[in-house]
């Protein structure tokens, strides 16, 4: 996912750049796409066996609605300002530095280049990043990079250090959901799979609503001040990682 993201942001970006338009760069993702499509969707497709079992009682148990558990709750929080955070670079960081910068917008796919590029080398070292400073630590480390990565975009005097700052953004934001979504598994106040369920519900929720929040209260506010917003919900990340531990078994 974070190298299709990293791919796509440079793919536009050189794109654009080379003086080809919004529209013919957009095109060409498409016509990238079809072609994958092509070739992997036929491979994916699988044939299922037809039960030809009579269905004896065609009545079935009602499900058992699960309790909220406050621990789940607090893990979905803490993805849901994540998510929040990685569309605001997605969907915003473009037009803050077109906006704030003057950046010629052929360039302004840089912001989320430099995002897309330090998260998905965040994830691709996780393990070893784990490893070496438990679980706990690396919640607290990447919330607080997060944080200090959005307070330097909102500060920065040129867009040069803005781009800088989306990269520590993207640094922080990587293993925060990963660390978090495996909690998830390893805890036993909820089944897992409602559990998990309920924190990808309230996680992407905060993918597809928060860039249109941040852009409702930007029009009031002004994007800056959104932005800071941001930052300092990132940091609530860190105040709230020691209250979702779960044993590791």
């Amino acid at each position: 996912c974070s190298l299709g993201g990293l791919t796509g942001a440079m793919l536009v970006t050189a794109l654009l750049a080379v003086g080809l338009s919004p529209l013919m760069s957009t095109l060409s993702v498409v016509m990238i796409l079809l072609v994958i499509g092509g070739v992997a969707i036929p491979s994916c497709l699988t044939s299922f066996e037809q039960d030809e079992k009579p269905h004896e009682d065609t009545t079935q148990a009602p499900k058992k609605l699960y309790r909220p558990d406050g621990i789940i709750l607090l893990i979905g929080m803490m993805c849901f300002i994540a998510f929040l955070s990685e569309g605001a670079a997605m969907d915003w960081g473009g037009i803050y530095l077109t906006s704030k910068y003057q950046l010629n917008p052929a360039f302004a796919g840089l912001a989320y280049t430099f995002f897309a590029l330090s998260m998905t080398t965040g994830r691709f070292a996780g393990h070893i990043l784990l490893k070496q400073w438990g679980e706990k630590n690396i919640v607290t480390y990447s919330a607080i990079g997060a944080a200090i990565g959005m307070a330097v975009i909102v500060t920065a005097p040129v867009w040069q250090v803005v781009v800088l700052g989306y990269a520590l953004l993207g640094l922080g934001c990587s293993n925060i959901v990963p660390v978090m979504f495996s909690r998830v598994g390893r805890q036993n106040n909820m089944p897992k799979a409602a559990a998990l369920s309920l924190v990808s519900t309230i996680a992407y929720t905060g993918s597809l609503s928060g860039p249109a929040l941040i852009g409702l209260i930007g029009e009031w506010t002004g994007l800056s001040t959104v932005l800071t917003g941001v930052a300092v919900l990132l940091f609530i990340i860190a105040l709230l990682n020691r209250f979702t531990l779960v044993k590791t078994n």
